[in-house]
């Protein structure tokens, strides 16, 4: 949790914006979020920028205005340019903004923990048995499995057809665990444990 100097937030039935300010100074930043086919689905200012221009250079350019007020006033603009469309009920960006959303994840996590996971990091690439190994005694062994699986394909960089080979499943199931914990798609954590097993 963020500890936070100031929050602001506008909603309606369908969407609504937070605008925040952390303590401890940094520029404040904005969440916009929409309900849809009873998901909420939140994304940051700088992943509407990258997603209409490419890059989200402009957001990183709002820490160097001189005051809070010049900020706010930056970020209140980016908002109304990049966001009217998604907060009026125009979702056809929103598969590759939770795409785009997942990637920044990845990066935050790859500068804060050392990996794009968030996992602890190791000193070695470890073979599939030994990374899947680590759910042969945990007390929800599907569940550590999914993890593995991801942790397989973005901190190891083991294909989905290695992984597929390994687990004898077909490449597009690795590939839909992995959407599904980026939360790029919508399976069920149940149908996903149906699909990994307890490999027992």
């Amino acid at each position: 949790m963020f500890d936070l100097e100031i929050h602001l937030e506008f909603s309606s039935a369908s969407s609504r914006v937070d605008i925040a300010l952390e303590t401890g100074g940094g520029a404040p930043w904005v969440c916009v979020g929409i309900f849809t086919e009873g998901r909420e689905h939140h994304f940051g200012l700088h992943t509407l920028v990258e997603d209409a221009d490419g890059t989200f250079e402009p957001v990183r350019q709002v820490e160097t205005l001189p005051s809070t007020d010049a900020q706010v006033c930056a970020l209140a603009s980016m908002t109304r340019r990049y966001a009217a469309n998604l907060l009026k009920g125009d979702h056809s960006r929103l598969s590759p903004l939770r795409v785009l959303r997942a990637k920044a994840f990845r990066e935050r996590n790859r500068n804060e923990a050392g990996t794009p996971t968030g996992a602890p990091p190791l000193d070695h690439r470890p073979t599939l048995p030994e990374l899947f190994g680590e759910a042969d005694e945990a007390e929800f062994p599907a569940d550590v499995r999914l993890a593995c699986v991801r942790s397989a394909v973005w901190d190891h960089g083991y294909s989905a057809d290695e992984v597929a080979t390994f687990l004898n499943l077909a490449p597009d199931e690795i590939q839909r665990i992995v959407d599904a914990l980026d939360n790029v798609a919508d399976d069920s954590l149940d149908a996903l444990r149906a699909l990994v097993g307890t490999g027992k």
